[in-house]
């Protein structure tokens, strides 16, 4: 509707009269010519005029006031803060009857229920409707805003006659969430104590994390570490996604910290603690791989902790056992060095990385009884190690005097002399030991000898892997004799070494 001049020329621009809600408008017609209308206009608002009893149902409800005990403040941006907990009156001017729709401000997150609407109460003023709707706020703080939109029944389907009002609650700390397959390999971000979240990183230049932070505020302008970077690689509804690197490995400090600040109150904050990834210890297991055995006489056992294991080898050449060893920054080949002793080698199987091959090439260069260490060292710090301590055992039988018959027979490494006069009819003992078992010719050392065994011996030529056998010796019927009496025990383990037992005669004065 436009109003021209009285003076118009005809490329004059209109003047255009407004059409307000509420209001209506009289159009007087004053002349009539073959070539003009003319004619003025009355505008009247619908509450001064009096008598006008029907008036619009379809215009948007206006927002009127906040009422109760704990109102909501004005923000910039089209929001109200509330409290934490409380109960407000929102009251609300409108042509018509109202309802309202709740909902979240961003789609994510299930926070809606921290607000709630009773049931509104309403009275009729000046030809409108005033509706009061009661409000309660519980456990406001660092939830998603929410938005309460009021809708004229009679023009529901309209949003441009809609009004919305949003709320959010007090200023609250950002809150860290983690990226998932967000950091460079290797680095991960702890959020197990929220209020103090950790980030492990590699130490080297690019190396990263991602972490998202939600605050509904807004995050402060961050600084970032000497040697770090933090920047901002997304923004979704209130949650920012930072990634945060290493710049300069040189000056990047363990136990930096980035604090993340509510931009409306920076009190408010939640301080990230970067921790330089520490190099894992080597972890020296059992080999599970069957294509690598032990030496047949090894078997293997390993003792102690996966950082400090013992294990026993049997003082054979050649003699092998198998462990696997491994850190968690790489399965790949060399991803653990080694340091071996003298008298042992060390060897990671090429074709399955992780398996070392333990061996003593030569028996005699290690002792028994005196142990060795092997250490395995992770390769991205070497000052990071396991151990193996390996114990040398003998393999070759031994032999005591377990009975000597009253002193009638003295011993000396494996040598025994027998005073056969003192020894008359009584017998003495010995006792031989084969850790990896032996076998003995009981027949021909003794015959014609001075020397016999007592009848229920004869049949132990077998001893059994690390069993014992007793031996026990008489003098013989005719001990004419002055030939030493040789018995050999043959190690069951080619290499393992024999025992060869002296039995000789002392001589008579």
């Amino acid at each position: 509707m436009l109003k021209p001049p009285a003076d118009a020329k005809p490329d004059d621009p209109a003047n255009y009269i407004a059409i307000n809600a509420n209001s209506r408008y009289k159009l007087r017609i004053t002349d009539v010519t073959e070539s003009n209308i003319y004619s003025t206009f009355e505008v009247e608002d619908w509450t001064s005029g009096g008598g006008i009893i029907i008036k619009p149902d379809n215009t948007k409800p206006e927002f009127n006031k906040f009422a109760g005990t704990n109102p909501p403040t004005d923000l910039t941006g089209g929001y109200y803060r509330t409290l934490a907990d409380g109960t407000f009156d929102i009251v609300m001017t409108s042509t018509g009857s109202l309802e309202y729709s709740r909902s979240l401000v961003t789609k994510a997150g299930d926070e809606i229920d921290w607000l709630t609407v009773g049931t509104p109460t309403t009275e009729q003023k000046d030809g409108l409707t005033i509706t009061t709707f009661p409000v309660t706020i519980a456990d406001a703080t660092g939830k998603r805003p929410v938005s309460l939109t009021f809708i004229n029944q009679a023009a529901s389907y309209d949003p441009d006659l809609q009004t919305t009002l949003t709320f959010v609650g007090p200023e609250a700390a950002p809150v860290v969430s983690e990226v998932v397959e967000g950091h460079s390999k290797g680095n991960s971000v702890d959020v197990t104590s929220p209020d103090a979240p950790e980030a492990t990183m590699v130490k080297a230049v690019g190396s990263y994390v991602s972490l998202n932070v939600f605050c509904v505020d807004g995050i402060a302008d961050i600084t970032s570490p000497t040697g770090y970077s933090v920047t901002e690689v997304a923004t979704e509804g209130f949650t920012t996604t930072y990634r945060v690197a290493i710049t300069d490995a040189g000056t990047a400090a363990d136990n930096a910290t980035i604090e993340f600040k509510n931009k409306a109150a920076d009190s408010n904050m939640v301080t990230l603690t970067i921790k330089h990834k520490k190099a894992s210890q080597p972890s020296i297991v059992a080999n599970d791989n069957g294509s690598y055995t032990n030496s047949s006489y090894n078997d293997g056992t390993l003792g102690g902790t996966a950082g400090a294991v013992t294990a026993d080898m049997y003082l054979i050449d050649g003699s092998t056992i198998y462990v696997k060893a491994t850190c968690k920054e790489s399965v790949a080949a060399g991803a653990v060095k080694v340091d071996a002793p003298a008298g042992v080698t060390v060897t990671e199987e090429t074709a399955a990385p992780g398996i070392f091959k333990i061996e003593i090439p030569t028996a005699t260069s290690l002792i028994a009884g005196t142990a060795v260490t092997v250490t395995f060292k992770n390769a991205t710090d070497e000052t990071v190690t396991s151990t193996l301590e390996i114990t040398p055992k003998s393999a070759k039988p031994t032999v005591s005097l377990t009975d000597s018959a009253s002193g009638a027979v003295t011993e000396l490494d494996a040598t025994c002399t027998v005073d056969l006069g003192s020894l008359s009819t009584n017998t003495f003992t010995l006792t031989v030991t084969a850790p990896k078992g032996a076998t003995v010719d009981l027949t021909t050392p003794l015959t014609s000898k001075w020397l016999e065994l007592d009848s229920g011996d004869t049949g132990k030529t077998t001893i059994a892997a690390g069993a014992s056998e007793t031996y026990t010796l008489k003098a013989a019927g005719d001990t004419s004799s002055n030939d030493d009496v040789v018995l050999t025990f043959t190690n069951t383990v080619s290499g393992g070494g024999d025992l060869t037992v002296t039995l000789k005669k002392k001589p008579t004065i």
